[in-house]
């Protein structure tokens, strides 16, 4: 258990750092609304430089690190950890995402996404598990990847068809 433990701990931090771009970004665009397309469009490209670039260093250095806890994690460990850590990158466009709708005022759809999130994650992890124990991280990698596509498949449609330009809150109360 410690080893899945230390693991996904180590595979998971790339979220949360490059995560903390999704944090400026809601920052950043309830500071000012007006300018959100332009905040996010820049938290996408640091998102993913820094997702995408962490998630080379641990494909890199990996078993390095997992070295530091001896052969037992490299052996069991590695594959997991390449999965974990590449589910960062459309975790943190989903991040980015999510945290766009909140400037926006679309708490709605910020609640959906985030249940259909931890809902397929959780289902897909623990489902995968019973298979193998880098299932785990293979279905929290497909997890990530789904949501964020259906995620982005909503957006298209919602601009296509609903709103054809993304309402800020004070436009849409106005």
């Amino acid at each position: 258990m410690s080893l899945f433990f230390v693991v996904w701990t180590l595979g998971r931090s790339i979220t949360a750092w490059a995560g903390s771009i999704a944090e400026s970004l809601f920052a950043e665009g309830a500071h000012d609304p007006a300018s959100a397309k332009a905040h996010t469009r820049r938290s996408v490209k640091l998102g993913l430089l820094l997702a995408g670039g962490l998630t080379a260093v641990t494909m890199l250095f990996g078993r390095l690190a997992l070295a530091v806890y001896g052969q037992a994690y490299i052996e069991q460990g590695v594959t997991l950890l390449y999965f974990v850590a590449l589910s960062g990158i459309p975790a943190v466009l989903l991040s980015i995402y999510i945290n766009f709708l909140r400037i926006n005022d679309r708490l709605r759809a910020v609640s959906v996404i985030m249940a259909a999130n931890v809902g397929c994650g959780m289902l897909l992890s623990v489902a995968m598990m019973q298979i193998s124990f880098v299932g785990s991280g293979l279905g929290w990698l497909v997890s990530q990847t789904l949501v964020l596509a259906g995620a982005g498949l909503w957006w298209r449609r919602q601009q296509t068809v609903i709103l054809p330009s993304m309402l800020t809150a004070e436009e849409h109360y106005g």
